[in-house]
């Protein structure tokens, strides 16, 4: 096939309807799964090879089209009596659950929240969390999630952007927010408390350990209670009304929750350690597409199932797999506002959940718990894992761990980015994990390697990873100019640019070489990847813990010194010992001129608040002392003892 008739079958596929998607993926998966012989295209995008591990019913279903909370109680409807939420041991039904979203509603509505409008959020996944954002949701306001541990500068800056009517705050930052209330375009504050939903004695206990909390001061702030209580006189005819009056310039009820599915649902920010965050818009269709997807996929699960919800709701890893999905799949949520990755062991041995995600982080942790001893697991459907690289040995290592434990699976991997709502790629089953890989697209994805032209690479072929997804976001909020550079268009399709480089298999699985802006240039001009670096240097039997950064030497004017940073298993060892036995260690991983050049050493390395390595700030800190290596030097010294 050339260039032009490629072309012309790309433009060709970009118009297909969803039926008529869905028909070639059904013929695709024959072809993958052996049914059919014929000749494909050698490009993932086109003939998508990850089909062969979804069965035609997942290919063959057409995605929800409607409000993020209009799915979620769609998919509960029938259950009501089942848990929803766990806070605590407070335990909240499908029917409490849809009672509080109403109550919180009527509560928006009197304080003069309608469709479009925009609330700011500064809290973590409390049940009141829950409600507000489903009832704004229904209303078809936005919700604007801003990371409470942001100065009050940061916060007012989000609110203001947004032009929020309303601060919803958790009341251990609620001083700070109430501080920039008057500054702000927002016209109360809605002050949320832990006890607003704990009961008995863990209310007491939790009043007796917390005092001196912010007061509400005066009519421009309100409890949670407060806030419930003005909505109580609103009648159930008005609600109607309110939302009759929404849905009035649409044809019928189909049109417009066709319509509500491709307007903002929420706001999450991203790209923080790397400039000024952006603002990442989230579509109901970004909610809802990859929860579906997910239950269609083959993992194991069941209704009443409960799931450890461990991450904040201003990440969309937080908000959609953490809250939408559970909810949506009928699962029974646990809360943990405030998690402690050191009692995890003992949140697994108490609460025995089928279901949690969390970082690599998190299992290092789990697995040097010396209270894991004994520990069955066997209660474990889905250990998952994603929000940073998980480096193979680590990997290897968890499923040893869970295997040992009687987990009867291995650990799920996955890849996602904010701006495709956190799930894109991940292992659906053991069948087809490969250890070291990230897995596979969701069933309504393509994916491809491309490079910097802009034109795909075949399989294996090494480039930078873009998506195109039902779950893209509709954008950067207030910014054309990053949304563009994020966000391309081709042939009528929205592709991300992940900024990932990876290669694909020809099973489609994806493997993540590292990325881009990481690179590392050597003063030689060849280009060296730390995060490969990095994870295969935790092979050695000296590393506890590892990152590769580019240093600036004194010597070259321009290039980096590929440099790891290390922390030892044992930091009383030398140093210089240390640095030679891990560059002998690394010569027989690499060729001469893809590994580091020098080893540095630290005592700990910094984590991100989410608990990823800082490499923005190692790289910072490191580059104040510059390095001593003189790379011309380096290099003619080594040339002349291979001539000798």
């Amino acid at each position: 096939m050339s260039q032009n008739q490629l072309e012309d079958y790309r433009i060709k596929l970009s118009k297909l309807n969803e039926e008529e998607s869905i028909n070639r993926d059904l013929y695709l998966k024959k072809f993958h799964d052996g049914t059919m012989q014929g000749p494909l295209t050698g490009f993932p995008s086109i003939d998508k090879p990850w089909l062969k591990y979804y069965d035609e019913n997942a290919i063959n279903q057409e995605l929800p089209k409607m409000s993020a909370y209009r799915f979620m109680f769609e998919c509960n409807e029938e259950r009501l009596d089942s848990y929803a939420i766990n806070f605590y041991g407070n335990r909240i039904t499908y029917r409490e659950l849809f009672e509080k979203i109403e109550a919180a509603e009527k509560g928006f509505i009197k304080l003069g929240i309608r469709k479009g409008d925009y609330v700011t959020f500064c809290t973590p996944t409390l049940p009141e969390t829950i409600y507000a954002f489903y009832a704004l949701n229904k209303l078809g306001a936005v919700c604007n999630f801003v990371d409470l541990r942001m100065n009050k500068e940061r916060i007012l800056k989000y609110i203001n952007d947004t032009n929020s009517k309303l601060v919803i705050s958790y009341n251990g930052v609620s001083e700070k927010v109430y501080s920039i209330l008057e500054s702000s375009t927002a016209e109360k504050l809605i002050d949320m408390d832990v006890t607003d939903s704990l009961k008995g004695i863990k209310k007491h206990l939790y009043n007796l350990k917390v005092k001196n909390r912010f007061k509400c001061k005066n009519s421009d702030t309100l409890t949670w209670a407060e806030f419930i209580k003005i909505g109580e006189n609103l009648s159930d005819n008005e609600l109607q009304r309110i939302h009759k009056i929404d849905m009035m310039r649409f044809a019928n009820e189909e049109e417009y929750s066709r319509h509500r599915s491709y307007v903002p649902a929420g706001i999450v920010y991203t790209g923080g350690t790397t400039g000024e965050p952006k603002g990442a818009v989230l579509t109901n269709n970004s909610l809802n597409a990859p929860c579906f997807q997910y239950s269609l996929a083959d993992i194991p699960r069941g209704y009443n199932d409960k799931f450890v919800n461990i991450m904040p709701p201003f990440i969309a890893y937080g908000l959609v797999n953490g809250i939408q999905l559970p909810l949506v799949l009928g699962m029974e949520c646990m809360l943990l506002p405030k998690f402690d990755p050191y009692e995890f062991s003992q949140i697994l041995a108490k609460s025995k959940p089928a279901h949690f995600v969390g970082i690599p982080l998190h299992y290092e942790i789990l697995m040097a718990d010396k209270r894991c001893e004994g520990l069955d697991l066997s209660f474990i459907k889905n250990a998952g894992c994603g929000g940073d690289t998980i480096p193979e040995s680590l990997e290897k290592d968890v499923n040893k761990f869970l295997n040992d434990h009687n987990c009867p699976y291995m650990m799920r991997c996955g890849f996602g980015m904010t701006e495709n709502a956190a799930m894109s790629i991940y292992d659906i089953n053991n069948n087809m994990t490969k250890e070291g890989r990230l897995g596979i697209p969701m069933q309504k994805m393509k994916i491809g390697a491309f490079d910097e032209d802009g034109n795909e690479l075949t399989y294996d072929e090494i480039g930078e990873l873009m998506i195109n997804s039902p779950a893209v976001i509709e954008g950067y909020h207030n910014s054309i100019e990053e949304t563009n550079k994020t966000i391309k268009t081709i042939n009528g399709e929205k592709w991300i640019k992940t900024g990932d480089v990876v290669s694909i298999d020809t099973d489609g699985n994806v493997k993540i070489i590292g990325r881009k802006k990481s690179m590392i240039v050597r003063p030689d001009g060849h280009n060296v990847w730390p995060d490969v670096i990095g994870n295969n240097l935790r092979w050695c039997p000296l590393i506890k813990n590892v990152c590769v950064v580019g240093i600036k030497s004194k010597h070259n004017k321009i290039g980096e010194i590929p440099t790891a940073i290390v922390v030892l298993k044992d930091q009383t060892m030398d140093k210089e010992e240390a640095k030679n036995q891990i560059l002998e260690f690394q010569s027989h991983l690499f060729g001469e001129r893809d590994g580091v050049i020098d080893v540095r050493f630290r005592d700990s390395l910094p984590l991100t608040p989410i608990g990823k390595i800082d490499t923005v700030k190692i790289t910072k800190e490191e580059n104040e002392v510059l390095s001593d290596i003189d790379f011309d030097t380096l290099v003619n010294n080594k040339k002349k003892v291979l001539k000798q």
